[in-house]
């Protein structure tokens, strides 16, 4: 048994051996041999990396095509309004209102129901924490209290920041109505503008401001030439001898100037305006897209219901 083990194990290494010494041959021959591994060999280490043959695909990466297209999908799957408050919320309406009269050079219309909405909103609010802080010092305050009282100092911060808006939406628009206060007299575009968007205490306003300011020339501008003494009169002037001289004199809404846009929904074949030969030029707008583009361009987006657009 022995003799044969040794005999069986002399074969082996005689084997073993010939195998050696043909790999060194074709090693010797061929080059050295592709060093390329099955997945299932990996042992967990690294190993150098190996070359792919000519006839193999280069692996796949994700172009520049593909990361344009998945952008454009995950846009027009995006809710325009997941990072902010409902859009049914008339807060989020004041908010947008607000920042929409902020970036619009032209006055938008005034959202008179919704500001009131918000004003009666905010009156019951702070009746409502008035009579609760009320009841806590009748109580003589305890556990309870102090965990109510830090409550209604939250709302209190929310109640200001709404009362803000509100000053804020009015402020903006009284800024405008005031630089562009002898438009809304004096031209014909101004006085449409000026019964359509503004309400009746703006409307009031208006006037009063511009009587305001002819009366101020009139005083301090006594030792200028007669001509130049009353201010609306001179404008008027003007307007009957050189309607462009005069209406260049008068501070408008500049139309066209650059603004963002951002458009809601998907707006098809939009008349952008025409060109030297009189054809019209169109654009496909894409909901998501912002776009850089004057005013003028696409205001009318602005002001349908519900907007197809709004300013960012």
């Amino acid at each position: 048994m022995a003799l044969t083990g040794a005999t069986s194990r002399h074969r082996d290494i005689a084997t073993t051996t010939t195998r050696t010494t043909r790999t060194r041959e074709t090693t010797a021959r061929d080059g050295p041999a592709d060093m390329s591994r099955d997945a299932s060999d990996d042992d967990g280490y690294d190993h150098a990396p190996t070359r792919a043959s000519d006839d193999e695909d280069e692996p796949r990466t994700m172009s520049d095509e593909d990361d344009e297209e998945e952008d454009a999908r995950r846009m027009r799957n995006l809710n325009l309004d997941e990072a902010f408050e409902p859009v049914t919320s008339p807060v989020m309406r004041l908010k947008r209102a607000w920042v929409r009269e902020r970036l619009a050079p032209e006055m938008m219309t005034r959202e008179d129901a919704l500001v009131e909405a918000v004003k009666t909103a905010v009156e019951a609010q702070e009746r409502a924490l008035t009579r609760r802080a009320e009841t806590r010092a009748e109580r003589g305050g305890g556990a309870e209290d102090a965990s109510e009282k830090l409550m209604d100092n939250v709302m209190w911060v929310e109640v200001n920041r709404i009362k803000y808006l509100l000053r804020e939406y009015a402020r903006t628009r009284l800024r405008k109505i005031e630089a562009h206060a002898f438009y809304f007299i004096l031209t014909e575009e101004g006085q449409e503008r000026l019964s359509e968007r503004l309400s009746e205490a703006e409307q009031k306003y208006v006037r009063a401001y511009a009587i305001a300011v002819s009366e101020h020339y009139e005083n301090v501008l006594k030792e200028l030439p007669d001509g130049y003494r009353d201010a609306v009169k001179e404008f008027a002037t003007k307007f009957a001898t050189d309607e462009e001289e005069g209406s260049a004199m008068i501070s408008k809404p500049k139309t066209d100037s650059f603004v963002f846009f951002r458009f809601r929904e998907d707006v098809v074949n939009f008349v952008t305006g025409e060109d030297d030969d009189g054809n019209t030029d169109s654009v496909d707008l894409k909901r998501g897209a912002i776009l850089l583009a004057k005013y003028s361009m696409f205001k009318d987006l602005l002001h349908t219901d519900p907007p197809k657009a709004e300013l960012v």
